[in-house]
């Protein structure tokens, strides 16, 4: 936190400090006033650091704990992807988990809708790692699947 909000040559250092984010000089001077701010708000190991204004500094107030998988769902980057300069929706991820759905039965639904895929390849392609109509055809799929979904009422499954 103190590295790449600190130094310049830090990898992350212009994706904090370079956009002017700071840690508070409470915890940048003292790291028992930090340890102490963290056992008082729930701290585990498998938990990460996240700023709930993510312009805003490191303080106590602007602070929380999270899991990497809602720290991913939380960046900050909001441009679509475009593939063959069409602007395209590609959080896919993120929507499938605000769904409880998985991505795998994504990719069932994809294949029963005519657009062939293994599960191994999912990810490449919403990413736009295999470029042309395919990836294009994948994401308008997804997005579109995805869409149906938030539109509907939330199945429910009888015991």
């Amino acid at each position: 936190m103190k590295n790449r909000t600190t130094y310049a040559n830090n990898i992350n250092y212009k994706y904090y400090g370079g956009r002017g984010i700071k840690v508070c000089a409470e915890w940048s001077e003292s790291f028992d006033n930090f340890y102490n701010w963290a056992r008082q708000h729930e701290y585990k190991d498998s938990l990460t650091i996240s700023r709930i204004d993510n312009d805003g500094d490191y303080t106590p107030d602007n602070c929380k704990w999270e899991t990497m998988k809602a720290q991913c769902n939380n960046r900050r980057i909001k441009t679509p992807k475009t593939i063959n300069n069409n602007a395209l929706p590609y959080n896919i991820a993120g929507r499938c988990y605000k769904l409880g759905m998985k991505q795998i039965e994504l990719v069932e639904a994809m294949n029963n809708r005519g657009i062939r895929l293994y599960a191994t390849d999912f990810s490449a392609y919403i990413n736009g790692k295999y470029p042309g109509n395919k990836s294009k055809q994948v994401l308008e799929l997804a997005d579109k699947l995805l869409t149906e979904q938030e539109r509907s009422p939330r199945r429910t499954t009888n015991a």
